[in-house]
């Protein structure tokens, strides 16, 4: 199981030499650009792999990940690799204290991963089943123009199926981890976006607002796109902005790489390209740049973004007739006047959501009066996305966790705004001390970063088998019970989670048969009721108010 963690992380980081070709900017900044890229030459690999009929394989997928890799280094001798270093000196008082939350914060969201896995009821019954199910048939889910789920983008499923392949058995704790390393990623993104907009405090400011937020440090590590899909969203931001500050293909380039995988994180990464569009169409109006460089740039980025996700979206026109599956809720959106602020609304943000809402429409009243570059580029990125989600997906707050870069480096420079008479008239001691105060708020974001506190603290040694009868509850005992039945038996049951440890046996959600079935069996969760045509059967397993029957024809 260790080999299959080294071995993970090294096709995680198999991108570092194209980083470093690519990218002119320190450790950091290629670090999260290595990151993204390698996370999607991995999930990328297994999927041509299946698109050319080869069944996913480990073998492949790594030697497939090295070499492109390799490439790399060619690639870095020939583009040079000079560093450029962040032209504003300034530090953030407490720095350190600052940064070691920061690093606290990613610490604990990806133990919190490894330890208890995927814990929210989607994230088992799409990405994790999905994941379980590529690494054993080596194949992509069926697509058919009935599919929903499975035309959803396979970043995540593919990268857990690779850590389940690797480990030669279902590793749950090194594929959650994976996945988490995306989401504590907008972090870095935010830091990133801030410090190139702005200066270095923004961006650490920036960085430190999200892990100020419980929302933040709870939807991290659990299983789901939306700050995965954030962490792509944020850095095609940083290199959009570094586009317009150099001019340079590479950054088009990744630009384009970035917004791909966002979009091939989740669908809604798509809603990127209207981010570009306005970008684009404000530069190109404002008449100050030459509009050979902005079309050729925008080739770039369009290159960039197909190469990434255009196989995935054409398979999804082919074979299912639309773009994205018909999944949305769009009757339950909630377009009110409070859902134009979101982030005061939602107590999870704490007074973090405040602070937000302001940063917003600072942002906003400083681009219309000051026409602020920055602060029209971080609108682009913002707006045209939160204008969809509210008009047909705000009866769900999470969506907007694939902006936290952008609103949080506008509420970061905000607060330099608004507190700057403040911090003028104070010594730097009592600055500091100011820093401190709002670093120890980070507990309540801390505390909620680590799920079953209490079971943890009493067997914190415990068995996977252990951890998941924890997050799942009896449910995970009558699993175990279900891979005891004969092989291939069919089993209906309307608990979406079941399934998931069930190995061997058909499990059929969403209802119960009319009639006995051949081979067939049922379970019940505590508060179901026997069908009354059922009545005479008794359990052949029953705990914690959950059973499980035969329903053969006799």
């Amino acid at each position: 199981m260790i080999a299959a963690w080294l071995i993970a992380l090294l096709g995680l980081s198999s991108q570092w030499f194209w980083a470093r070709a690519l990218v002119r900017g320190d450790l950091t900044l290629r670090a999260l650009t290595a990151l993204g890229l390698g996370g999607g030459a991995i999930s990328l690999s297994m999927l041509w792999q299946a698109l050319l009929g080869i069944t996913i394989a480990p073998q492949i997928t790594l030697s497939t990940c090295l070499a492109l890799g390799a490439l790399g280094i060619p690639a870095a001798r020939w583009l040079g690799t000079a560093t450029e270093r962040p032209s504003a000196p300034d530090r953030l008082p407490a720095q350190r204290a600052v940064v070691g939350v920061l690093f606290l914060t990613a610490s604990l969201c990806l133990f919190n991963a490894a330890y208890w896995f995927y814990n929210r009821d989607d994230a088992i019954a799409i990405y994790a089943r999905f994941g379980k199910q590529i690494a054993m048939s080596g194949t992509l889910p069926r697509l058919n123009a009935e599919s929903l789920y499975e035309a959803y983008p396979m970043f995540t499923p593919l990268l857990y199926a690779f850590a389940h392949q690797l480990s030669g058995a279902f590793n749950d704790s090194l594929a959650a981890f994976l996945g988490a390393s995306f989401s504590v990623g907008v972090l870095g993104a935010a830091y990133a976006l801030g410090r190139e907009l702005f200066n270095v405090p923004i961006g650490l400011g920036a960085a430190l607002l999200l892990a100020l937020a419980p929302l933040f440090t709870d939807w991290a590590s659990a299983g789901y796109t939306d700050l995965p899909c954030g962490f792509f969203y944020g850095m095609s931001a940083v290199f959009a902005a570094r586009l317009a500050r150099h001019g340079s293909w590479r950054d088009a380039l990744l630009a384009g790489l970035m917004a791909g995988l966002a979009a091939w994180m989740k669908n809604s990464g798509l809603l990127i390209v209207s981010a570009f569009a306005v970008w684009f169409a404000y530069r190109l109006l404002l008449g100050k740049h030459a509009w050979q460089r902005e079309l050729l740039s925008a080739a770039l980025i369009g290159v960039g973004f197909l190469a990434i996700c255009g196989a995935w979206y054409a398979r999804n026109l082919a074979l299912l007739g639309a773009l994205v599956p018909p999944t949305g809720w769009t009757w339950l959106a909630q377009r009110t006047l409070s859902n134009l602020f979101p982030y005061a609304n939602e107590s999870g943000y704490l007074f973090v959501g405040y602070i937000l809402t302001l940063g917003l429409s600072f942002t906003a009243i400083r681009a219309v009066v000051k026409r602020h570059a920055q602060s029209i580029l971080l609108l682009a990125f913002y707006l045209p996305f939160f204008g969809i989600w509210w008009l047909f997906f705000s009866y769900d707050d999470r969506f907007l966790l694939a902006l936290s870069a952008p609103i949080a480096v506008m509420a970061a420079e905000a607060l330099r705004i608004g507190l700057a008479p403040l911090y003028s008239r104070l010594p730097l001691l009592h600055r500091s001390l100011l820093m401190h105060v709002a670093v120890l708020s980070s507990f309540f974001a801390l505390y909620t970063a680590v799920d079953y506190k209490a079971e943890l603290l009493r067997a914190p040694f415990m068995s996977v088998d252990a951890r998941w009868r924890v997050v799942l509850g009896t449910r995970y005992d009558v699993a175990q019970f279900l891979k005891t039945l004969p092989s291939g038996a069919r089993v209906w049951t309307s608990d979406q989670l079941l399934f998931y440890h069930a190995e061997g046996v058909q499990v059929i959600t969403g209802g119960l048969p009319r009639a006995p079935e051949p081979n067939g069996y049922i379970v019940l969760a505590p508060e179901e009721r026997l069908p009354p045509h059922l009545a005479d059967r008794a359990p052949l397993y029953s705990d914690g108010g959950w059973r499980v029957y035969a329903i053969s024809a006799t």
